[in-house]
């Protein structure tokens, strides 16, 4: 079969608007020049990803809200990858990658691109951030720091209605092992002769 592939909307986003966007807001975050911000980008395989994705989508569009959400998501994440990597002693491409596995990190990029304030959400990214550093490089154990008192007060409490019915074989009259009502409730046949 034939693959068709739509090249370019009649009326599709700027494209270059949004790179040029993209590379001033990172040239400005990292105090970098703009050509080696634009280098970032275009070594960052999910941000052209996206921004490619611009040229087949209407102007104004929801999904080029969307797209451009995801792009400053990218830029965000490079601008802290630059900030972690300097902590660490790595590249930032080593760090993005890092950063990228910490569901806490990813979360936390969600809520400051929701338009949740600020300064608080900066609070909490510069410690995930920080908390990173400290486990590199096994940043898949990084957990926000109420989860961890989360996980040390369920080894402590007593067990939840739901895991003590569990553990003692069910709620029922019979051990939690009853076939039900089946189809008799219904008037239909029960199965049984």
């Amino acid at each position: 079969g034939i693959l068709l592939r739509l090249v370019r909307h009649p009326r599709a986003a700027d494209d270059a608007e949004h790179m040029e966007a993209s590379v001033k807001s990172l040239s400005a975050e990292l105090s970098i020049p703009e050509d080696e911000a634009k280098q970032r980008f275009a070594k960052d395989e999910k941000f052209m990803q996206f921004w490619s994705l611009l040229r087949t989508v209407e102007v104004n569009s929801p999904e080029e809200a969307s797209i451009a959400r995801c792009l400053r998501a990218r830029s965000r994440i490079l601008a802290d990858s630059q900030r972690l990597g300097v902590r660490v002693s790595v590249t930032w491409e080593e760090a993005r990658e890092g950063l990228e596995k910490v569901k806490w990190y990813r979360s936390l990029l969600g809520d400051c691109l929701g338009g949740k304030p600020r300064a608080d959400l900066e609070t909490k990214v510069e410690e995930c951030i920080g908390a990173v550093a400290l486990a590199w490089p096994n940043v898949k154990d990084v957990l926000p720091p109420n989860r961890q008192k989360r996980v040390a007060q369920d080894e402590a409490a007593p067990p939840s209605d739901q895991k003590r019915r569990k553990q003692e074989g069910g709620k029922g009259k019979r051990g939690g092992k009853s076939k039900g009502k089946g189809k008799s409730s219904r008037g239909g046949d029960t199965g049984e002769t």
